[in-house]
């Protein structure tokens, strides 16, 4: 007896691909390239930019050209498509920012916790060796902030870049779609 494959169930991406040749992926690179945005190699590997596109004028070209055989009603409903992959974005980045914070709580309560140790530990001994004690304390105080530092920048500011760029992408792509539209009367 042979076992029923389960599909997979489309995801907005997908159907952005076949419906409208919005391949979400592709155009975040080529928005972020467009940018002077910084590219990960697997993005450069992933570039199909045209390098006749080097500003926002060749872009929006690019992009009327793309859906210029579309009619009104079309370009309507690509707009309607435009806003629920930003509501899906949004969405994403809400849980990643929750989950963010309570990770970078529970690290933050583990190194304070280790930071306390170790000041009960050189503070309990006697007055030997006291300007080694203050200095190992002062160095540990400057190596918590150095790990809060790093730790906001890579747990906090990358997301919500990441999340500026998309948002500006649907946002840029939108108002070309919708001025479209609006010149298809």
């Amino acid at each position: 007896m042979r076992k029923k494959k389960r599909r997979r169930k489309k995801s907005i991406y997908d159907i952005g691909r076949e419906k409208y040749n919005f391949d979400y992926q592709e155009e975040i690179i080529r928005y972020k390239a467009l940018c002077c945005m910084h590219l990960e190699r697997k993005e450069i590997k992933k570039l199909k930019f045209d390098k006749n596109i080097s500003s926002y004028k060749d872009w929006k070209e690019y992009i009327r050209h793309k859906y210029e055989k579309f009619d009104k009603e079309d370009l309507m409903e690509f707009s309607r498509f435009l806003n629920c992959v930003g509501r899906d974005e949004v969405l994403e980045h809400n849980f990643s920012l929750l989950l963010i914070g309570g990770l970078v709580t529970l690290i933050f309560t583990k190194i304070f916790e280790a930071l306390m140790e170790t000041i009960d530990i050189l503070l309990v001994g006697g007055s030997d060796f006291i300007l080694l004690r203050i200095v190992l304390y002062i160095l540990m105080v400057l190596l918590l902030y150095a790990i809060v530092a790093v730790t906001m920048y890579f747990f906090a500011m990358k997301p919500i870049r990441k999340k500026d760029t998309k948002e500006n992408l649907i946002s840029d792509y939108k108002e070309i779609i919708d001025e479209m539209a609006l010149n298809k009367s």
